[in-house]
């Protein structure tokens, strides 16, 4: 199962553990780091400075002094690659993001925590490891790199990281934005203590910003979908930032908990979204047997076609 580790620790601190004590920094976090960077096809020379700006933001601190501030000078670095109508938001659906976000697999031009370099480089650390990974730095005389690997680090140091990355995703969007999120989740799809509430939405460039597409995934008659329950204050939240924003919601029936449904699910996903950026206007979306609708209609149509003429 494609699940990104880091998006998943990163939804539980969300829930309230980033004031807790996490997993000490691992030994060999320099070599993953410089590997996975490498692989996104980063120079090494990139990877050496960049492993160094983000470092810079702990190492050798006490981890109560740092913020997300600190991380700014590695994110600038790296910049974000949302241009107009490709930023996808998202909660607790983590696999469907990671396919949305590759375009080959998907065919929308998606932007994401899940494939910038910057936050993909995490992502893949802990996907390759198969466990969450946290760092921290340390003032103690005894390290020679002021970095933490026998005691326990705050969660804070890595909430810090992904807190800035979403408040400068924010500020890049543009034009269309989307929002993914998952119908079912216990205490509603929208919540105010999440991420996207937080530091994304308070950060919207409000002249730049012109719609929402809102896409909830849910089984059908289960959980809230479009205009009901939490998604009606996701709706306010997001008016009360950009008072002029065109908001649409689209309802994608199934259950992203389970594997063998994830990628028909992504494939209705990705047929909302391409048809938004190619200026359509979808209708609603339901998958049956990992074929959206609209397709599997398609299908029907031309066996129909090919049935009749067969019988002249």
């Amino acid at each position: 199962m494609w699940i990104l580790l880091g998006i998943l620790s990163l939804l539980a601190m969300v829930n309230g553990q980033e004031g807790g004590q996490c997993s000490p920094t691992p030994r060999n976090l320099e070599i993953l780091y410089r590997e996975e960077c490498i692989k996104l096809l980063l120079r090494n020379t990139t990877c050496e400075f960049v492993w160094t700006r983000f470092t810079d933001a702990f190492a050798g601190m006490d981890p109560s002094q740092v913020t997300p501030q600190s991380y700014f000078p590695y994110f600038q670095y790296f910049g974000t690659s949302n241009s107009s109508d490709t930023s996808l938001f998202w909660t607790q659906t983590p696999e469907l993001v990671e396919m949305l976000s590759c375009m080959c697999a998907s065919g929308a031009n998606i932007v994401s925590s899940a494939n910038e370099p910057s936050t993909a480089i995490i992502n893949n650390i802990e996907r390759r490891v198969s466990e969450v990974v946290r760092w921290c730095g340390t003032t103690s005389g005894n390290s020679t790199d002021g970095i933490e690997y026998n005691m326990s680090c705050p969660c804070s140091v890595a909430f810090d990281f992904f807190e800035q990355f979403s408040v400068l995703f924010a500020r890049a969007a543009q034009g269309v934005i989307f929002f993914l999120g998952y119908g079912e989740k216990v205490n509603g799809t929208f919540s105010e203590s999440s991420f996207f509430a937080k530091y994304e939405i308070p950060n919207l460039n409000a002249t730049v910003v012109t719609r929402v597409v809102v896409i909830v995934v849910h089984r059908s008659n289960q959980g809230e979908g479009c205009g009901q329950g939490t998604l009606n204050n996701l709706q306010t939240a997001l008016k009360d930032q950009v008072p002029n924003i065109a908001y649409d919601c689209f309802d994608v029936f199934g259950d992203p908990t389970n594997s063998a449904e994830v990628q028909g699910l992504t494939n209705c996903t990705a047929d909302i979204i391409t048809s938004i950026q190619k200026g359509q206007n979808p209708e609603n979306n339901t998958c049956s047997s990992g074929v959206p609708m609209q397709r599997l209609s398609l299908v029907i149509a031309v066996v129909a076609v090919l049935i009749a003429m067969c019988t002249l």
